[in-house]
């Protein structure tokens, strides 16, 4: 038992972590691709601007989005209107947005949308936080990656969220810093804050990452980030960037998300895998390719010895391919297994009807009765065949019920019966059987409420036999008593 625990767990162990290498190894591959990409196109344009450089844009991270079975919109309307579908990433310059467009932003992630916002400029996103433009500097040498001030390692992780479980450090390239959240509808948490020894002072101890989920499973998500270079491809290289990139597109894409809009410096970016795909390549015309005849055009009707030479010609190869006995050949063979069980099913459902049919042809003429000839009935006979089977005796049982209700209480009085079913210890019928306490009850029943009129005999002879169980018990009690 222990063998085959510890065994599933290595499985799955080794499954996750192949996942994971296999999704870092596509991200790497696609920085290595964009890194291609926009170096030949450097040196066919040697002189374009430092923004354009390889390492700014945000491929890899687009790219494992898009891997997520994402599908880009350029529309952000469109994407805002089915937010538990969608997945909304800012970039860069942010400034551009307008108030009412925030406030759209937000009650997208409140109706269950994901948004990434990852800026180093200062703005203020309403009703949340506000951003502080950098950069920041370490004067620690061991927060200094490599050697630069205003490129700081962030060790101190809230290793509890599942954005920064399992990593050791993040690196940030001239990062600003936010303000804590006073939104109330998201459940904020920091997951990485600078520290005591950067500068400006206005930073220390300042967030860096945070992020807000909503307390129901499955709905929305919000996270911030006062560093945008950490997502871009010159960055994913450096500490667990790349690994925190993985798990915030986990965290965003979480659900069932269809659709993607990323939003860089104001502006919505086209499907990045798009790009990357081949052109079509025309289709291949072979060589010899006799004259189109144009659309306007009837073909010419062949000639007699032509129709006769093809029609020839197709007998020849039907008596030579021999189709038929081919099909046949192999049809019982090739049978599955659900074919036969449909085909004996439908032979037996056939005879059960034909069974059924030769039932109702043997048994049609029993369907209707013999005529047979009618006489004339004499008085006598009328009288006799109008005998009932039941009686009238039920206001005979009436009287006798009543009669012996008033002898045994003595009263005219219908209310004075009632109380002969009463739990009285002074009553006689409190030593009562319970067959006699049920003959009572049907006797009072009956001289209380009355009887139906018509009656069997032997329904009539047992009311007769309890009302004289009844009498009978009555006296006997009466005199053990006196």
């Amino acid at each position: 038992m222990i063998y085959l625990l510890l065994r599933n767990v290595s499985r799955v162990l080794i499954e996750r972590v192949a996942q994971t290498l296999m999704t870092t190894l596509g991200l790497l591959l696609a920085v290595v691709m964009s890194a291609g990409a926009a170096n030949a196109q450097a040196v066919n344009s040697p002189g374009q601007a430092d923004s354009d450089k390889w390492y700014l844009g945000y491929n890899g991270f687009r790219m494992l989005l898009e891997e997520r079975s994402l599908t880009v919109r350029t529309d952000m309307s469109a994407t805002l209107r089915r937010p538990k579908e969608s997945v909304i990433v800012m970039f860069g310059d942010v400034t551009r947005v307008s108030l009412a467009e925030w406030r759209n932003l937000r009650a997208y992630v409140a109706q269950g949308g994901s948004l990434l916002v990852a800026s180093e400029l200062g703005f203020r996103l309403p009703g949340v936080n506000s951003f502080s433009l950098g950069p920041v500097s370490s004067l620690d040498k061991d927060s200094q990656y490599q050697g630069f001030d205003d490129c700081i390692v962030l060790s101190d992780l809230n290793q509890s969220h599942p954005l920064s479980k399992g990593l050791r450090r993040i690196i940030v390239n001239k990062t600003g810093w936010m303000s804590t959240s006073e939104d109330s509808s998201l459940q904020w948490e920091i997951i990485a804050a600078l520290a005591d020894d950067v500068s400006p002072g206005a930073a220390r101890q300042r967030p860096v990452i945070m992020a807000g989920l909503d307390a129901a499973p499955g709905t929305g998500v919000m996270i911030l980030s006062a560093d945008q270079s950490l997502f871009s491809d010159g960055m994913l290289w450096h500490g667990d960037n790349s690994l925190f990139a993985i798990q915030v597109s986990d965290l965003l894409c979480r659900g069932n998300r269809k659709w993607l809009t990323v939003y860089d410096n104001g502006q919505t970016l086209p499907s990045y895998m798009a790009k990357l795909a081949p052109p079509p390549t025309p289709p291949q015309i072979p060589p010899n390719i006799p004259p189109q005849i144009p659309p306007d055009i009837d073909p010419p009707e062949p000639d007699l010895a032509t129709m006769l030479r093809m029609a020839n010609e197709v007998l020849d190869e039907v008596q030579g391919s021999n189709i038929l006995n081919e099909t046949l050949k192999e049809r019982p063979r090739n049978m599955r297994p659900i074919a036969w069980a449909r085909t004996i099913l439908l032979l037996l459902f056939i005879l059960f009807l034909l069974f059924l049919v030769w039932r109702l042809v043997q048994n049609r003429w029993h369907l209707v009765p013999n005529r047979h000839a009618r006489f004339m009935q004499s008085m006598y006979g009328v009288n006799s065949s109008r005998q009932l089977e039941t009686s009238e005796f039920g206001a005979a049982v009436e009287i006798l019920a009543r009669d012996l209700c008033r002898e045994l209480t003595g009263s005219q009085v219908e209310s004075d019966w009632l109380k002969l079913l009463a739990s009285n210890q002074n009553l006689p019928s409190a030593t009562f059987s319970r067959g006699q306490k049920k003959a009572l009850k049907e006797v009072v029943g009956i001289a209380t409420r009355g009887c139906r009129v018509h009656l069997s005999r032997r329904k009539f002879e047992s009311l007769g036999r309890s009302i004289e169980l009844v009498r009978t018990g009555w006296r006997s009690a009466a005199l053990v008593a006196g």
